[in-house]
């Protein structure tokens, strides 16, 4: 719900949260809870079609796409870093990984070349994303 969050949200997810939530045996979301969690985490990616100039999503996914969003929202203090991913790994240790990675680096000196668009731009940090709503 975070990083959905952090997207700006998305009305295909609002369907399948659920459904997975119920898959999982859990109690799906409330509707305060999507309230709760929208408006304690702001908005970090410029995408169509709601971003003030709104990236193709490309552009997103060679900023980093989701890995970089949990970057911010980890170093935000919004992610748990220990449970495991599906590599058997922690998130963190996942999200190390990314952070230190040759292909992001490439992937986002790629879109600052190929585009003139700065990735930085496309997801933003949270100083520069401004206050949740």
């Amino acid at each position: 719900m975070l990083v959905h969050a952090a997207f700006g949200g998305s009305t295909n997810l609002l369907l399948h949260i659920p459904a997975i939530a119920h898959a999982a045996g859990l109690r799906p979301p409330t509707v305060e809870d999507w309230i709760r969690v929208n408006r304690a985490t702001p908005r970090l990616v410029d995408a169509l079609p709601n971003g003030p100039r709104g990236h193709p999503t490309v552009q997103v996914f060679m900023a980093g796409g989701v890995p970089e969003v949990m970057l911010h929202l980890r170093r935000m203090g919004l992610l748990h870093g220990d449970v495991l991913t599906v590599t058997g790994d922690t998130l963190d240790a996942t999200l190390d990984w990314w952070a230190a990675s040759e292909r992001r680096r490439e992937a986002r000196a790629r879109l600052a070349a190929a585009a003139a668009v700065a990735p930085d731009d496309v997801i933003m940090g949270p100083d520069a994303a401004g206050a949740p709503e």
